[in-house]
């Protein structure tokens, strides 16, 4: 099992602290920062983190943390509000995009399950970085933000499908049909596993929770979950 190095956490820590601070001093975006303090201290480059490990469990911890952000900003009746745009809009974006992209990976010479794979992993942006830029220009309450939102939540639950599928594509005697039928209905299943799961014993033990008033058991609890 790997152990996690604390002195690449404090080099991480302090790359991003002092990089960030520059950029932001040049008045370039953060998210350029991170990426050349990255670039800069990489087993490619100066060589300072060689085990790059470390950075991924973080960064996985990162994404799971900001993922639950977003759900905390987002309520039921707001996505019921956005569902045009998250399976209308979005859904648009990510079969127009992967379609394109499959085929020119399709005309290059790729076969059909490698261009399926290749327009589907192409045509998903990174929730991180562009939430974050969002941020920075103060534009998630505009019309260009709730799109680019509505974008991201279809991507995200895209991502199960997807993964699914390349799963049963890997296959050699795998359809391509039978491959995204299957991959779709294993996602609705777990969809629903989750909404149940959710109904009937998150909500119960949440509400014990805050009747309860302790801030440290709820974080405890969250972290949990």
């Amino acid at each position: 099992m790997h152990s996690v190095n604390l002195d690449e956490i404090l080099v991480l820590l302090l790359a991003a602290t002092f990089v960030v601070a520059i950029f932001k001093h040049l008045n370039l975006s953060p998210v350029l920062g991170y990426l050349f303090a990255g670039l800069a201290i990489g087993p490619h480059s100066f060589g300072i983190i060689q085990d790059i490990e470390t950075s991924k469990k973080i960064a996985e911890f990162g994404v799971v943390f900001l993922l639950f952000q977003i759900g905390l900003e987002l309520t039921l009746k707001r996505l019921v509000s956005m569902r045009l745009h998250v399976f209308g809009f979005g859904t648009a974006q990510l079969l127009i995009t992967a379609g394109l992209i499959g085929t020119i990976a399709y005309l290059l010479g790729a076969s059909s399950k490698e261009a399926i794979i290749i327009g589907g992993g192409l045509a998903l942006s990174s929730t991180a970085v562009v939430l974050k830029v969002l941020a920075e220009r103060g534009e998630q309450a505009t019309q260009v933000g709730r799109l680019s939102l509505a974008v991201l939540i279809l991507q995200d639950i895209a991502v199960a499908p997807l993964l699914v599928m390349v799963t049963i594509l890997a296959q050699n005697d795998s359809n391509i049909g039978e491959a995204v039928g299957e991959s779709l209905l294993q996602a609705i299943l777990v969809f629903c596993v989750i909404f149940v799961i959710g109904r009937l014993f998150l909500r119960p033990l949440f509400h014990f929770i805050s009747f309860l008033k302790s801030q440290e058991l709820f974080t405890a609890i969250i972290l949990l979950v």
